[in-house]
């Protein structure tokens, strides 16, 4: 396999992997399609902070995991493990 080729496999499945973030699917799921600038409005965190959540680069501190959690609609619990989960999962580069 040629470098080039696995390069694109490679950001292939880091986009599918950032997709799986459990805040862009619910910020973007059918119903809903919420801008990012509007969830960081919403737990008092800038938009870069939202992205940074969604792309894996920083993980949400305690308070920003339970204002998530309560924007989202479920227990701060349940949104810790299904991020731990999506950690996990990280493609190796």
């Amino acid at each position: 396999m040629s470098k080039v080729s696995s390069l694109k496999r490679l950001s292939r499945n880091h986009s599918i992997w950032i997709a799986a973030n459990p805040l862009r699917q619910w910020r973007t799921s059918r119903d809903k399609k919420i801008p990012q600038a509007m969830v960081g409005n919403c737990i008092g965190r800038s938009t870069q902070a939202v992205r940074d959540y969604e792309a894996g680069s920083y993980r949400p501190d305690a308070e920003a995991i339970l204002s998530l959690a309560t924007l989202i609609g479920i227990t701060e619990k349940t949104l810790r493990r299904k991020w731990n989960q999506w950690l996990t999962t990280k493609p190796n580069f």
